[in-house]
């Protein structure tokens, strides 16, 4: 007689404070040649870099994650007098993770003062390492458990021996309820957005396989 098992999906959450934040900064640059687009966007991005060093992030907390020139098409007037031109817009994209917030309010108005760059995020991160998903993986095979032992007397049978278990879908990414919302940032000089995290929680799910006894 073939063995009885039983899989099910345990699921937990946690209460989490991030370990930092990341955000997008963007500089772009547009003019009828593309060396003049393309030395915009470096000059700009070279106060970019120089504004995240003079805060003392470490150059290993951000990327590049896109650098473009893309020709654009330009059209002006009503037919038949339409007149056309072409232009070259220029963009460069960095991620950058903060793992102090407590001054990115400063650091982003900064970036748009000094370097006329477009600022998105946050998107707040907790590492692996972090207590809260030690409690998740704790909730999920609790869960499992509750939820194996439920079907098992429903079935008048009983678990035995657990068989296998797998980490789901790997740790899910945290969800946040933040005070900024997303989109580009556009401040005047000297303008300052503070960015807090609320209520942000880790999830995390497990399968578990158990063997069914007779009762």
């Amino acid at each position: 007689m073939a063995n009885r098992t039983i899989t099910v999906r345990g699921r937990g959450q946690a209460s989490a404070t991030p370990d930092g934040a990341a955000v997008s900064v963007a500089v772009r640059g547009q003019s009828e040649s593309p060396r003049e687009a393309h030395d915009d966007v470096a000059n700009r991005l070279t106060i970019v870099e120089g504004l995240l060093d003079e805060h003392g992030i470490d150059r290993a907390s951000w990327t590049t994650t896109l650098i473009s020139i893309q020709e654009i098409d330009e059209w002006e007037g009503e037919r038949p007098a339409r007149s056309h031109r072409t232009t070259f817009q220029a963009l460069a994209e960095l991620e950058v993770f903060l793992t102090d917030t407590s001054r990115a309010g400063t650091l982003v108005a900064e970036l748009v003062a000094r370097a006329a760059a477009q600022v998105e995020g946050p998107w707040w991160r907790v590492v692996s390492t972090n207590p809260a998903w030690q409690e998740a993986w704790e909730r999920a095979a609790a869960d499992a458990g509750r939820k194996a032992q439920a079907i098992a007397a429903a079935l008048g049978l009983s678990l035995g021996a657990i068989l296998e278990v797998a980490e789901s879908t790997g740790p899910e990414r945290p969800r946040a309820r933040t005070t900024g919302g997303g989109g580009f940032l556009a401040l005047s000089a000297g303008a300052e957005i503070g960015i807090q995290a609320a209520g942000l929680e880790v999830a995390a799910a497990v399968d578990v396989t158990y063997e069914l006894t007779q009762g």
